[in-house]
């Protein structure tokens, strides 16, 4: 089997792709495509291959028709297919696939990272800072600023005034089982006085 990478730059950005593990002949073709042409010779040459990986490249109906029999299968290195022309190939019995997993983190991480800035406003005040208007800062975050201390500290009292009451409570209670442990114990004493009269009183 023999697997042809149409544009091995852009699917393997980043260099990680190990083909040592690709069980059969790998063919690593560099750039995209400047035409149909150069596509159908990448796929051709070789005597053909039997799977085609490309990524981000518009693969039409009419370069799909010009594919070798030997094509199986057409893999798409993203997400979507919309680059490809499925009628074409479902006639042409080429099973296409992608890969539906592929980045999902990143545009996770892009999507809050574009919330956040949307929010702040972030864009718009590294225009300002880069022409050297710094009037945001003095007539706005300065204020925020201000806000947020003014809560740090409010929240600072809330936690000594909760902490007061909770000592107040724990001392009052403390307080509270001295008096009974000593309640207890001039009840036991005088019991105990009360017994010893009685017992006098008898024996007489």
């Amino acid at each position: 089997m023999r697997v042809c990478f149409a544009n091995a730059t852009r699917i393997d950005f980043d260099g990680k792709i190990e083909y040592v593990k690709f069980d059969c002949e790998v063919s690593k073709c560099a750039g995209d495509p400047a035409s149909e042409d150069e596509f159908l010779e990448r796929v051709c040459a070789g005597g053909g291959c039997d799977v085609v990986v490309t990524k981000e490249v518009p693969v039409t109906g009419e370069l799909i028709a010009r594919f070798p029999a030997s094509v199986k299968l057409l893999v798409e290195g993203g997400t979507g297919f919309n680059n490809i022309n499925l009628a074409a190939a479902t006639a042409r019995g080429i099973t296409v696939c992608n890969c539906p997993n592929y980045s999902t983190a990143a545009v996770a991480q892009l999507v809050v990272t574009f919330a956040l800035n949307f929010s702040a406003s972030l864009h718009s005040q590294m225009r300002m800072l880069q022409a050297g208007d710094r009037s945001n800062f003095t007539q706005r975050l300065q204020v925020q600023i201000v806000s947020n201390v003014w809560c740090v500290c409010q929240h600072a009292h809330e936690d000594r005034k909760r902490e007061s009451i909770s000592r107040t409570e724990k001392e009052g209670k403390k307080e509270r089982e001295r008096e009974n442990k000593r309640e207890r114990h001039e009840v036991k004493e005088r019991e105990k006085e009360i017994g010893g009269g009685g017992e006098g009183w008898e024996s007489q």
